[in-house]
Formats: C-alpha cells, sequence, structure tokens
C-alpha cells in the first residue's frame, strides 16, 4: 500500500506535525520494514538449509554410523577384555556420553539401550552408604536454611505488607485499564472493516469471493493483534483523504503508537529468533557478505576429514589394546585425539 499509512504535511508547509503525529510515522516505516525483513529472510533462509541439508546431512549420517561402531569396539573390550576397576569406570563415563552425544543426533533406539545398560551398570558400582549420607546432609541442610528465610520473612510488619499489597493491586488495576483501551482501539477498527468487507451482503459472485479473503485477511491481523495490517485496511478505503491519519487525536494515536511499539518489539524478537536458529547457515549463506559456495566446500571438507579420522582412530582402537588408555584419559580430560 505503499505510503498510504503515513500522517500527511500540510499542502502549504505551513502546519509541522505533532510528537505523535511524528512517532506515528517513524513506528509505521519502522514495522513495515522489518516485516519485509522477517520475509525475504524466510524465504533464503528455506532455501539456504535446502541446499545445505542436501550437502551435509549424508556427511552426518555416516558420522553417527561410524560413532556407533566406534561404540561398539569400546563395549566390546567392557565385556570381553580383563580391565582394572578404574578403567571400567572410566570406559564405562566414555560410552555414556557418546550414547548421549548420538541421542543429539537421532532418537536411535538401540543407542537408548545401550545408554540404559551403561547407566544400570554405573549405578551398581555405587556406594549406598555414601548416598545415604549425602541425603542426610541435604535434608539437615535444607531444614537450617527453611528456618532461616523464614524468620527473615517475618521482619516485615503487617502495616507495610499491606502498603506493598495495595501498591500492586493498583499496578496490575492500571495495566488492565491501559490494556483494555488498547484491545477496544483496535477492536473498533475491526469491527468497521468487517462491517464494510462482509461477503454475506455482496451480489457480485466475484466480489463476493474477494470480500470472503479479504475478511480472512483482517480477522487474521485482529487474531495476531496487528494494528499496522488493520490500520493499512482501514486506510486503503480512503485512499483519496489525505488527512485521515492526521485528523485522529493525539491521544488516540500515543494508544496506537504504544501498540505499534509493541508490535514492532515482536517483530525485532521474531526477527532475532529467526537468526538464532539458523545461526550457522544464516551466517554462512545469507548475510550480505556471505560466500555460499565456500561455505559449502569448507563444510564438507570438514565433515570429511571428521569422519577419516574417526576411521583412522577406530582401526588403531580395535588392534591396539594399549590405545584403550589414551583415549580414555584424552576423552574424559576434553580434547581431541587428533
Amino acid at each position: 500500500m505503499g505510503d498510504i499509512l503515513k500522517v500527511q504535511g500540510d499542502l502549504d508547509g505551513g502546519e509541522s506535525f505533532s510528537k505523535e503525529q511524528n512517532v506515528f510515522n517513524k513506528k509505521v516505516k519502522e514495522i513495515k520494514s522489518l516485516k519485509k525483513d522477517l520475509e525475504d529472510l524466510s524465504r533464503a533462509l528455506d532455501v539456504a538449509q535446502r541446499e545445505f541439508q542436501k550437502k551435509v546431512i549424508p556427511l552426518q549420517n555416516d558420522f553417527f554410523g561410524l560413532t556407533k561402531e566406534r561404540l561398539r569396539i569400546l563395549a566390546d573390550y567392557y565385556w570381553n577384555e580383563k580391565l582394572s576397576k578404574a578403567l571400567k569406570k572410566d570406559l564405562l563415563e566414555v560410552m555414556i556420553a557418546e550414547c548421549q552425544s548420538l541421542n543429539v543426533y537421532s532418537d536411535d533406539e538401540e543407542v537408548r539401550k545401550w545408554l540404559e545398560e551403561f547407566e544400570t551398570q554405573l549405578n551398581a558400582g555405587s556406594n549406598e552408604d555414601l548416598r545415604k549420607e549425602e541425603a542426610a546432609f541435604d535434608e539437615a541442610f535444607n531444614k537450617f536454611f527453611d528456618g532461616y528465610f523464614g524468620s527473615d520473612e517475618g521482619n516485615d510488619s503487617g502495616e507495610e505488607k499491606g502498603r506493598k499489597t495495595s501498591k500492586e493491586k493498583k499496578k496490575v488495576a492500571k495495566e488492565a485499564a491501559k490494556d483494555e483501551v488498547r484491545k477496544r482501539s483496535i477492536k473498533e477498527i475491526y469491527r468497521g472493516l468487517i462491517k464494510i468487507f462482509h461477503p454475506d451482503k455482496e451480489m457480485d459472485e466475484a466480489a463476493k469471493v474477494e470480500k470472503e479473503e479479504i475478511s480472512k485477511e483482517i480477522t487474521e491481523a485482529y487474531k495476531k493483534n496487528d494494528l499496522l495490517a488493520l490500520l493499512e485496511f482501514e486506510t486503503s478505503l480512503l485512499i483519496s483523504d489525505k488527512t485521515r491519519i492526521r485528523e485522529i487525536a493525539d491521544d488516540k494515536l500515543k494508544i496506537y503508537n504504544e501498540v505499534l511499539s509493541e508490535q514492532k518489539k515482536d517483530l525485532e524478537n521474531r526477527l532475532y529468533i529467526l537468526k538464532s536458529k539458523n545461526e550457522i547457515v544464516y551466517k554462512g549463506m545469507c548475510m550480505k557478505n556471505s560466500n555460499k559456495e565456500k561455505f559449502l566446500r569448507k563444510v564438507t571438507s570438514d565433515l570429511s576429514e571428521r569422519n577419516d579420522a574417526l576411521i583412522q582412530q577406530m582401526f588403531v582402537l580395535q588392534n591396539d589394546k594399549k590405545y584403550l588408555k589414551y583415549f580414555i584419559a584424552t576423552y574424559l580430560g576434553g580434547y581431541e585425539e587428533f
């Protein structure tokens, strides 16, 4: 709808905008820009994600299969080789961590069964007396602090609590009243638009279908509390009236501006979440300075190297029992072997 929804200046330039009119114009411009950014980024990410997954998913699946095979080798050491009690415990911790890591990639039934078995083995070696002592200590600790905080809360006088409650009630009531005014303003616009675009009163079939679609869009905007969309529908009916928004009283514009501010924050938050959820693909393929081809080459190269290193490690692990200690130590130490 272009710049239809905008406070228009005096043709002679003799009358300046009020503060609320300036704010209104600014909010409208910002929200339109955010809506466009959100739509453009959503489309770009859809395309990028499909291309990313096409290249990456096969390599990730290979890694999952190789890691499961490494887990089988470790389990074979646990069940069939003579190992010290300490080494067996460390090996169990490694295998549990591996199962948990694999579960992040996929909900694999075999891995879940392995995890349950490994955790059972680890818990079987735990000290029951130690658990009882810890539980007794926790109980005593909680009782002490429950009593401490209980006596502290009792320091407030009844009068002070009453004042706090009264202030809180007034604050809640004020916010509720303010929210009601906002809703009423939006509801007024919505009701007026639905009356105009209601399809049941339309005799022409083509016009009726068009009004049905417009009515759906209006209702959807109302449900989303999208004031800007409702105002754009309303203003489109009065294109020739360039002073329509200007004639709205400042007190009402102030309410509109508050709702538009909330709408702007919501759009900014949605944009932030969209970028965060797709951070790797967004930074590698969708930013203005992104080199999509270079990024995909780098990702696939890194994944291929990771899989090759895992194959090499599995060969050594399976054929050299001495390497098992080194593998466990480096795994639990938190740094890579290769």
